[in-house]
């Protein structure tokens, strides 16, 4: 069997080496924690394998072709858009599967994926990837398609409530900007920011217009320019861990702790 080889091998495997290396080095250096560290590492050495390495190259070895790789992204985008709905409903307190509405999340979508974050960070993914085919479509029928598409997309990332996975989703469509600006593709461009504002304007309505949705979406929204003392609990303990983390790389810039 051959493996096909590309530019992002190299970098993989250094990071791994690295982080192994590193690994070592912290156990050599405390070795009273060797067996958590190792555990814990350990479990972090199998991440990156299986979800980096084996996951990359297997997408590479089973989906050689275009018409594969097109298969591929079309069954990512149908599993996202019955993931969405399923999660707007929800979030809606219609519970199509379940006898009662289960949700420990305050209203927030999770559809099948157990966590609003969760969710969050497959439609972050989904949606650029979405855009771009909107942008690529060929026929006015095939970008009203993906048009549609990145609209429950959208819809679905609005009801998780989740601000990182907001975010994200900005920061994914921004490199898809920027590598059409690379390619000097003005008018794709100008094209993508139209359909996205369009997009998101009819999301946001659409959403808004749910009573469930749209409280918690404003409420939300509100805590995003709290201070961290006024944010609450989850705001203030990931801080905490971005100070532990801050302080640890301090003592250890190169191989941690």
């Amino acid at each position: 069997m051959e493996v096909p080889r590309t530019e992002a091998d190299r970098p993989l495997w250094l990071w791994l080496g690295f982080g192994i290396l590193t690994l070592v080095l912290a156990i050599i250096r405390k070795p009273e924690w060797a067996l958590s560290m190792a555990l814990m590492g350990g479990e972090g050495v199998v991440y990156v394998v299986l979800n980096a390495l084996m996951l990359f190259h297997a997408y590479l070895y089973l989906l050689r072709t275009e018409k594969d790789r097109d298969r591929a992204i079309g069954l990512f985008f149908w599993v996202g858009v019955v993931a969405a709905v399923y999660g707007i409903l929800q979030s809606s307190g219609v519970e199509p599967i379940w006898p009662r509405a289960i949700n420990p999340f305050g209203g927030r979508a999770v559809s099948t994926f157990g966590n609003p974050n969760f969710l969050a960070a497959y439609l972050a993914v989904a949606i650029p990837l979405a855009a771009v085919k909107f942008v690529d479509a060929g026929t006015p029928t095939r970008r009203l398609i993906y048009g549609l598409l990145n609209l429950v997309l959208l819809g679905a990332l609005l009801c998780t409530g989740t601000r990182s996975g907001w975010l994200g989703t900005l920061v994914g469509l921004a490199v898809v900007v920027g590598f059409l600006w690379r390619a000097a593709a003005r008018e794709e461009i100008g094209r993508l920011l139209k359909g996205v504002a369009a997009v998101s304007a009819a999301a946001l309505i659409g959403v808004m217009l749910l009573p469930g949705p749209r409280k918690m979406i404003i409420e939300r929204t509100k805590s995003i320019g709290l201070s961290f003392e006024k944010a609450g609990q989850p705001l203030g303990q990931r801080v905490l861990i971005w100070r532990c983390t801050k302080d640890m790389i301090m003592e250890h810039p190169l191989v941690g702790q």
